[in-house]
C-alpha cells in the first residue's frame, strides 16, 4: 500500500478506533479539520492557536520554505505510518505472538488497561526507552 494513502487510512481509522466521527465526508481524504489535527502541534497550544488563527493567504503566495517543511512533515508522517505498519505485520507473524499475552505483559499491575505509566515502564524494562 502506498504510504500516503495509507496516512489517509490510518487517519480515518483513528477517530472510530476513539468513537469520534472524523470530519472527513469521503473515506479516502482529509478535510480542513483532519489536516489541521495533522499538522499543527498537538502539545503546545499556544502554537496551535497562534498558527490557527493566522490570516489565510492564498495557497499561491506560500513561502518555498513553507511548502518544503510542509512537504517533509506530510512524508515523514506517510514514513512514520509505513514503518509501523510493517512492524505490526512483523509482530504478528512471530510464532510466539499472541496479543492477550502482549497485553497482560504490559498491563503488569493487572489493572486491565493500559495507561501511559505501564507503557513507558515496558519500553524502558525492555531497553527501547530514551
Amino acid at each position: 500500500m502506498d504510504a500516503c494513502h495509507h496516512l489517509v487510512k490510518y487517519w480515518n481509522q483513528s477517530y472510530s478506533r476513539v468513537g469520534l466521527e472524523s470530519a472527513t465526508q469521503e473515506e479516502g481524504s482529509l478535510q480542513m479539520t483532519d489536516f489541521c489535527q495533522l499538522v499543527l502541534p498537538q502539545d503546545n497550544t499556544i502554537l496551535r492557536a497562534t498558527a490557527s488563527q493566522r490570516i489565510t493567504h492564498p495557497a499561491s503566495q506560500i513561502q518555498i520554505q513553507v511548502e518544503q517543511v510542509l512537504s517533509n512533515l506530510l512524508k515523514q508522517e506517510c514514513d512514520l505510518h509505513e514503518t509501523v505498519e510493517r512492524m505490526k505485520i512483523e509482530l504478528e507473524s512471530l510464532q510466539g505472538f499472541s496479543t492477550k499475552r502482549a497485553f497482560n505483559k504490559i498491563d503488569r499491575g493487572g489493572k486491565g488497561f493500559l495507561d501511559v505509566s505501564a507503557i513507558r515502564d515496558f519500553i524502558s524494562i525492555n531497553g527501547s526507552g530514551k
